[in-house]
């Protein structure tokens, strides 16, 4: 059934997602052609602000295909053949959250593609050579500390895995019989500005009274390489001290992540299965 699940947004979300896509490559391979055609001043800066517009588009527009898809499949025009299936409630969560995490994810590689595309043509077209392009690129990446940069896109899952379960929870219990009554965008709207609200009070509370900081050093070109702990410091503390540009990481942070994940989804699962009110 898990598996069926995630097979149903297949189906549901592919053709949205593939002309989405397709139109924003499309974009941006006509603002590469433009790089070219146009004088070289105005060519790479029209290109690269347009470039990076398209990208980030076309990366909103799946998020919100993915929203749609959602609130279509749990209270909208299927919403009866999702609820008819036999399975129980947090199955289907589950396989839906997983599904649209795979998206963000193809959407996220898609438009750094995308950005990266217009940025060589940028540096290609104002003068750069391919070799000194190459050789750019490798002293990056001679830079990056391997395990900082998997811990970096490991947390990054987790941020993004925390937004999705936000905005099912919000379609929830927007859509619980205490909330319907304030109609269907009025509903998710009220349970999403409570739930930010709550969100900034809990945030700042754990950035405050949780001490522990991650201290990172970068490298000359900003990049981060090596990191430290401080299990005392706390953040009025660290604001008040002369960091310079040194970015720092509070444990607090850290926590509450993984909390708002396993709030969202128990919450959104138990408004499934036992709060579900079709309209």
């Amino acid at each position: 059934m898990f598996a069926k699940v995630m097979k149903h947004e297949f189906k549901a979300t592919s053709r949205p997602l593939g002309l989405a896509w397709g139109l924003s490559t499309l974009a941006v391979l006509g603002i590469i052609v433009l790089i070219w055609l146009l004088p070289q001043s105005p060519g790479t800066a029209l290109g690269w602000s347009t470039g990076i517009i398209v990208a980030v588009t076309g990366f909103v527009v799946s998020l919100v295909i993915t929203v749609w898809a959602y609130y279509q499949s749990m209270y909208g025009n299927t919403a009866f053949f999702t609820h008819a299936i036999p399975v129980r409630g947090r199955v289907v969560v589950s396989g839906k959250t997983l599904f649209y995490l795979g998206v963000w994810l193809i959407a996220t590689i898609i438009a750094l593609i995308q950005v990266l595309l217009v940025a060589a043509n940028v540096m290609l077209r104002s003068g750069m050579t391919t070799r000194d392009l190459w050789e750019a690129v490798r002293a990056i990446f001679a830079q990056v500390n391997g395990g900082f940069l998997a811990a970096v896109i490991g947390f990054m899952i987790l941020l993004a895995l925390s937004y999705i379960l936000w905005w099912e929870f919000v379609v929830t219990v927007g859509n619980r019989p205490e909330f319907t009554r304030y109609g269907k965008i009025g509903g998710p709207a009220i349970a999403a500005l409570l739930t930010w609200l709550a969100q900034q009070f809990i945030t700042v509370a754990f950035l405050l009274l949780v001490p522990g900081l991650i201290y990172f050093q970068t490298t000359a070109s900003g990049i981060p390489e090596q990191w430290s702990f401080d299990a005392t410091a706390r953040v009025p503390f660290a604001i008040s001290t002369e960091l310079g540009d040194q970015p720092v990481l509070p444990i607090g942070v850290l926590i509450i992540v993984p909390l708002m994940i396993v709030f969202f989804w128990w919450f959104t699962v138990r408004s499934v299965e036992r709060a579900t009110a079709l309209q």
